[in-house]
């Protein structure tokens, strides 16, 4: 199986979705997991063109590297995630709730699959953004570096490599208005993403990995 990484940030978006090795940027920021794949024959296979989502703009991306640059100066370590052995406790969502996270998760995939960070990133919620330029400013990115590779023209994968979706059976609302999804997770031990909903999506908003024992994966 392959294993689908989202980096925020500096790495060759091809190369992230095709290896089965735990990753790291190219300013060696950790890559966050977000999903396993199987090989796409007969798979449903969003595609570039479902990826309509409006792009972040430099803008955006520059003053989201700013802010993470302030949140630098005062975070102890850098962090992509909260530590929590076992997925967050709420109810279930509703059937309705659970369609919604699904046609977001299908676009993100379609827009992995058109290699457009700049909407990718537009399916990822500011503080998610913020977070991960903590990281990748602890490890050398550069403004410079990070928002003309976000902001690149897209190159789509060759569709042999294209990601397919699996969509989520269920999820979980949280008592803050946040919803839950666990996935497979790279060793089938479990990962979890949390969804925020901005307008009339719900995007990505935070991620993070359990482990065999029941405490969080490095």
């Amino acid at each position: 199986m392959r294993r689908i990484r989202l980096t925020l940030i500096i790495a060759g978006l091809a190369a992230v979705l095709l290896t089965a090795a735990p990753s790291v940027s190219a300013t060696g920021s950790p890559v966050v997991a977000i999903q396993h794949a199987t090989p796409t024959a007969g798979r449903d296979i969003p595609k570039p063109s479902e990826c309509t989502v409006e792009p972040r703009s430099d803008q955006e991306f520059r003053a989201l590297y700013r802010d993470a640059v302030t949140l630098s100066s005062t975070a102890a370590s850098p962090t992509t995630g909260p530590v929590s052995p076992t997925p967050p406790p709420g109810k279930p969502a509703g059937d309705a709730i659970v369609a919604e996270i699904n046609a977001s998760w299908r676009e993100f995939i379609a827009c992995l699959n058109a290699g457009d960070l700049a909407r990718v990133f537009a399916l990822t919620s500011d503080d998610k953004l913020r977070r991960d330029f903590v990281v990748d400013i602890a490890n050398g990115a550069t403004e410079d570096m990070l928002v003309p590779y976000l902001l690149a023209t897209p190159t789509a994968l060759d569709p042999a490599t294209f990601v397919p979706v699996m969509p989520f059976p269920d999820a979980t609302m949280l008592d803050d208005g946040r919803v839950a999804v666990v996935g497979e997770g790279e060793h089938g031990d479990g990962e979890v993403l949390i969804f925020i909903k901005d307008g009339d999506r719900w995007i990505v908003d935070d991620q993070w990995d359990l482990s065999p024992v029941g405490t969080p994966a490095p």
